[in-house]
């Protein structure tokens, strides 16, 4: 469940990553805020952060250790992977990373990363495998003929596991330059790395993915009984084919129009139906008698009630114009507490209309 929320959050991430594009910078920062960085510099041994002013009035953020050793980064990156609206930047020391400019033909921008793989193999004494690596153009100059790329590269060996803890916890690598400003590069990117986008959602994403599975939900749930409405239907057809065609049979044989309608008026009136059987028991049953169940088929009807004369409940179900055929489907018992005595009546149905 966890990966599919991420996946289905990674989506609308890269959706909206292109409806903010076209928008003015102001307009992207009111609906997409920027993410706030957290940034931790990775010494040999130990780490630090300091904590975004954004987020100095989380009581769960400001209880998490702003600084420790190495070996408890692992720890701090699962604490901080729990938070959504954070971008993690774990800073290397400068002088880890070998820096490389290239100039590169513009007319091969096209295949750019394809050409600046290419170029490091050529310019260094590393093949990639040895290397973590990232690029950003530092020189595009449309009055020259060439750009100028900038290539940064680190060690893979001494950083493989820093490597890894970043994969796990999404978290970017990158370096600051001489100025001490972090560079808009991640030394993860060479592994496929994915990083917490550099915007928020403007929504909650766990109630909207709520909202939305709901929504989805509503859609479908009518479609479902919909088919269902139609199988019932299908079997409904099935079941009383033959009582149709019969009716078809008997409206057929008077030629007269107002015959006909006397035919189907009085099949009508002698259809048998829950509805028609209800009135008819409802008027006929002694009185202070109650029934519990009305259960009907085709074939057979149950009742089930209360009543202080079960033996002439009896009889007048079985003087009812639509069952016959009544009797005690189980031994008549006396209510508890009551001069009632509680009956449970089978009878067969009577044919809907016999010509």
């Amino acid at each position: 469940m966890e990966y599919l929320t991420l996946t289905i959050k990674d989506s609308f991430h890269w959706i909206l990553s292109g409806l903010r594009w076209p928008l003015s910078e102001k307009f992207q920062q009111a609906i997409f805020p920027e993410a706030p960085n957290v940034i931790i510099r990775i010494s040999d041994e130990n780490y630090a952060f300091s904590i975004p002013e954004s987020l100095k009035s989380n009581k769960k953020f400001t209880k998490l250790p702003t600084q420790g050793l190495l070996t408890n980064l692992a720890e701090l990156l699962s604490s901080l992977s729990t938070f959504n609206s954070i971008k993690i930047i774990l800073i290397i020391p400068s002088n880890d990373v070998l820096i490389k400019n290239l100039s590169i033909p513009k007319g091969a921008t096209k295949n750019l990363g394809s050409i600046v793989r290419f170029e490091l193999e050529r310019v260094t004494p590393f093949n990639l495998e040895q290397i973590y690596y990232d690029y950003f153009v530092s020189n595009k100059n449309s009055n020259d003929a060439n750009i100028l790329i900038t290539a940064c590269l680190v060690s893979a060996k001494k950083y493989q596991d820093l490597m890894a803890l970043s994969k796990k916890h999404k978290a970017l690598i990158s370096f600051e330059d001489e100025k001490n400003s972090v560079l808009a590069i991640n030394l993860s990117a060479t592994k496929k790395n994915y990083v917490q986008p550099d915007f928020l959602l403007p929504f909650k994403f766990k109630l909207f993915l709520l909202f939305f599975i709901s929504l989805l939900v509503l859609l479908f749930i009518p479609q479902i009984k919909y088919d269902a409405l139609i199988q019932e239907l299908e079997i409904e057809i099935a079941d009383n084919r033959s009582e149709a065609l019969s009716l078809r049979e008997g409206m057929l044989s008077f030629s007269n129009q107002n015959d006909r309608g006397a035919f189907l008026l009085n099949y009508r009136n002698n259809y048998f139906s829950p509805l028609n059987l209800l009135k008819d028991l409802s008027q006929t049953l002694p009185e202070h008698t109650w029934l519990r169940t009305l259960s009907t088929s085709v074939q057979f009807t149950q009742i089930q009630g209360e009543s202080p004369s079960a033996a002439e409940t009896l009889a007048l179900i079985e003087n009812s114009p639509y069952l016959e055929n009544a009797e005690f489907s189980s031994p008549v018992t006396n209510v508890t507490g009551s001069d009632k005595e509680e009956f449970h009546i089978i009878a067969t149905s009577k044919a809907i209309y016999e010509q």
